[in-house]
């Protein structure tokens, strides 16, 4: 077993090429493994929202994305469109994730002592796993998110190579921040492994030695500065337009501390039942978690056998990473963990990786663990395939029954386009009668669900300017008298000339 003897140990290339050389190999074959969502993205339940146009500035501003806005109304100036728009900067904001992704395990590792092959299986399984792909399903806002991530990790990354740059990061971290405040967790994360990296680096170094410490110091200002100033920016920004915050930017009250805490044990049941999303890929759910706990175990105990002086210290910080990966989504007052919110902790599934290329350096220890590891990024690679291709599927669905809809409710002679249509949704709710095994939460979600997206693919698959609204109780009470989609006869139009639609 090859342990912490060789942690010191510098390889022979030169280590800024050879981390150049994972960066672009992790690109190319990122964007070759997702190629579907680039050539022909799908269609999400947002996209049907925004078919007549971008966000308001109240939805994005009330959520603290005013810089994503920013970015919305420039490309509209260009003549983007809200689909247009995923369609063509997709695969840049992808790109620009999956460069940044070696960077998160070598901030802080100037001499990059894992191998090429193993950072790249470590990356890989964060840029190919499904959590990763689900951002892409819904493709106008991909760009942003993933672009404000990368500006993150690379801020982070620059400012621990050059201290005195700390403030050019700031200001990167203060806009990629008013796109997408989630990378926080990225940057926490950097942070504490890069803490670890540190202490583990000298065998005879003392805990509490500060110097020792001295490149965490300059990102650490960034980060505080950057959200600081990012808070203060938001702020003013809310109050200048006469806007009101949503709960997404809000963080949570003190008095709910007892539920989230409830809620995150449910969320821990799901990643450990559904770490790749679908039930039916056990193999490559197992392979991930095995090599993920074999690392940190391994990391664990050759922390306390070859490094007792620090060990104390290292366990605590983690003891954190969890914390740092779960971070802004369990801090806010809105709770919806979406696999596409997740991302800290697959990059923590990652670190568990990385632990073992760490450790276990000769040729044959590090073929061992990157045939298994190699397998699971397989398996994650074609369940991103089947999330674009179950979302080719819905939105099908949802455009077969669109046209069933416009043409039951025109065998009534009272109704016209301008009637307003109220879909009931008792019975198909979120999803349509053939399962799709990638549909969770509101990930492959039929846009029937909502009643702004209900109006938008029955525009986009007829043609016309319908105008649906939200049931009132007698919409409802209507479909107690009339059959249920599938079945003949299940429109009505009332007296007062609203349309209803039972599914």
């Amino acid at each position: 077993m090859n342990t912490f003897q060789s942690l010191t140990t510098v390889r022979t290339a030169d280590p800024a090429t050879r981390l150049a050389q994972v960066c672009i190999a992790v690109t190319v074959i990122t964007l070759l493994a997702r190629l579907p969502f680039v050539v022909q993205h799908g269609l999400s339940i947002d996209s049907y929202f925004y078919v007549r146009g971008f966000p308001t500035m109240s939805q994005l501003f009330g959520q603290g994305r005013f810089g994503q806005y920013m970015v919305f109304m420039a490309g509209e100036s260009l003549g983007f469109n809200a689909l247009t728009f995923g369609t063509l900067l997709q695969g840049v904001g992808l790109l620009c994730f999956a460069a940044s992704v070696p960077l998160v395990f070598t901030a802080f590792d100037r001499e990059v002592q894992v191998s090429r092959a193993g950072l790249v299986l470590t990356s890989l399984l964060i840029t190919l796993h499904p959590y990763s792909a689900e951002i892409l399903s819904f493709s106008e806002a991909s760009f942003t998110a993933q672009l404000a991530t990368a500006m993150g990790i690379g801020a982070t990354f620059m400012v621990a190579r050059q201290p005195r740059r700390w403030w050019v990061g700031a200001v990167l971290l203060v806009l990629a921040l008013s796109m997408y405040q989630l990378l926080l967790n990225y940057i926490a994360l950097m942070l504490l492994f890069g803490a670890i990296q540190l202490m583990v680096k000298s065998r005879e170094a003392r805990v509490f030695e500060w110097r020792r410490y001295r490149e965490l110091f300059s990102p650490l200002l960034m980060t505080l500065v950057g959200l600081a100033a990012y808070m203060v920016a938001y702020k003013l920004v809310i109050a200048g337009f006469g806007l009101s915050e949503t709960n997404r930017s809000q963080l949570l009250p003190l008095s709910m501390i007892g539920s989230r805490f409830e809620e995150l044990v449910k969320l821990s049941d799901f990643l450990w039942k559904r770490p790749y999303i679908v039930e039916d890929a056990p193999v490559a759910s197992v392979l991930m978690w095995v090599a993920a706990a074999l690392g940190w175990a391994s990391f664990v105990v050759c922390v306390i056998i070859r490094r007792p002086r620090q060990s104390l210290v290292c366990l605590l910080l983690a003891a954190l990473i969890p914390l740092a990966g779960i971070g802004v989504i369990a801090a806010g007052s809105a709770w919806w963990p979406v696999p596409r919110v997740l991302g800290g902790i697959v990059v923590i599934w990652g670190m568990g990786v990385y632990w073992l290329f760490y450790l276990f350096r000769q040729r044959w220890q590090e073929w061992a663990i990157a045939i298994p590891v190699g397998l699971s990024i397989l398996g994650a690679t074609a369940i991103g395939h089947r999330i674009h291709s179950d979302q080719m599927l819905l939105n099908g669905y949802d455009k077969v029954l669109a046209a069933e809809i416009y043409h039951s409710l025109n065998q009534h002679p009272e109704f016209n386009d301008r009637s307003r249509i109220a879909i009931v949704n008792r019975n198909m709710r979120w999803a349509h009668p053939a399962t799709l095994p990638t549909a969770y939460m509101d990930l492959n979600m039929t846009a029937f669900a909502l009643t702004g997206a209900q109006q938008g693919v029955l525009r986009m698959t007829t043609g016309h300017e319908l105008n649906t609204v939200e049931p009132t109780p007698e919409h409802i009470a209507v479909c107690d008298t009339i059959p249920t989609w599938p079945a003949t006869g299940f429109t009505a139009v009332l007296p007062s000339g609203d349309a209803v639609v039972c599914l």
